[in-house]
């Protein structure tokens, strides 16, 4: 007798949250390209993916790499950001200490050389453990990104690949 069992495997046990967070990255891809999960959408889809995850009883954060002013004050952390006008390079995912992006998961290794091959940036700021409803995140992906896809829109096509709709 064959024992094998076909199951959803977005209703896999999943305790970190790796596979959900990847499989949400792979069904937007599919849809939209993941140059378009990027290239100015990471704030959106960022925030659409960790919606998702949370819709699934995950607790992600979010975390952006942004250009460091001397000059400026950034002890408050995002609060601080959101006042200096920031030049934002990417915003990830996180869950625990894992990263997601477009590209699925990533590291501290790849951002700073995004930031050093993109920006010419050799020392860029990194705030992390941003919770996904702080007003002052959803104010810097809104002006401080140049996004073209809305988070809803992410999300319907993440939700609709989970639900087995395409």
């Amino acid at each position: 007798m064959d024992m094998r069992k076909s199951i959803n495997l977005f209703e896999m046990d999943d305790e970190n949250g790796s596979f959900q967070a990847l499989s949400l990255i792979d069904a937007a891809a599919e849809k939209f390209g993941r140059y378009n999960l990027a290239a100015g959408n990471c704030g959106t889809f960022a925030l659409a993916l960790s919606n998702n995850l949370r819709s699934r009883g995950y607790k992600p954060t979010i975390a952006l790499l942004h250009r460091w002013y001397e000059e400026d004050d950034y002890s408050n952390g995002i609060d601080g950001l959101v006042e200096t006008d920031p030049d934002i390079y990417h915003v990830v995912v996180m869950m625990g200490d894992k990263m997601f992006d477009a590209s699925g998961e990533t590291s501290i290794s790849d951002l700073l050389s995004l930031s050093i091959r993109e920006y010419k940036d050799k020392n860029p700021g990194f705030i992390r453990d941003i919770g996904i409803d702080e007003e002052a995140l959803h104010t810097i992906i809104e002006h401080d990104t140049n996004w073209s896809i809305p988070v809803k829109v992410f999300e319907k096509a993440m939700n609709d690949q989970s639900d087995g709709k395409e």
